[in-house]
């Protein structure tokens, strides 16, 4: 069983009902817990970084993510310092949205820095986080 730490749902009810979703999502697919979790109000999404940090733990927890979700998108988004995000957002099987995002390796920034010095987002095909987990582990998922 996955335990979050929740300190305040009384200015915003809605928030226990999505947690509780959030809950049983991760526990029915056997997900990793996130290691921190956001509520952002503007967008009504949660908002979380993974648990791991080592490469092929990190790729193998974001592609268990993406299977799990309705509609996933998998994107490079550009933050400050010509530094970008790997997102991985979509729908829990109860509606919730959630994003996960992590620093992305080094080579598929590189890839794809055109755009991102543009300040344009880079979508990713499922397919390449994929493949980002074989060359990783060597391992098909």
């Amino acid at each position: 069983m996955v335990t979050l730490r929740v300190l305040d749902t009384t200015e915003n009810p809605s928030l226990a009902a999505r947690l509780a979703a959030l809950l049983e999502h991760v526990d029915c697919h056997e997900l990793p817990e996130p290691a921190s979790l956001t509520w952002n109000r503007s967008f009504a999404v949660l908002e979380m970084q993974p648990h791991h940090a080592e490469p092929v733990a990190l790729t193998t927890e974001l592609l268990r993510w993406a299977e799990s979700l309705t509609g996933p998108v998998v994107e490079l988004v550009p933050v400050v310092d010509r530094k970008a995000h790997l997102s991985v957002a979509g729908l829990t099987g109860a509606g919730i949205p959630v994003r996960l995002y992590t620093r992305p390796p080094a080579w598929l920034t590189a890839r794809h820095q055109g755009p991102l010095d543009a300040e344009e987002r880079v979508s990713l095909s499922l397919s390449v986080l994929r493949s980002w987990a074989v060359a990783e582990s060597g391992v098909i998922h």
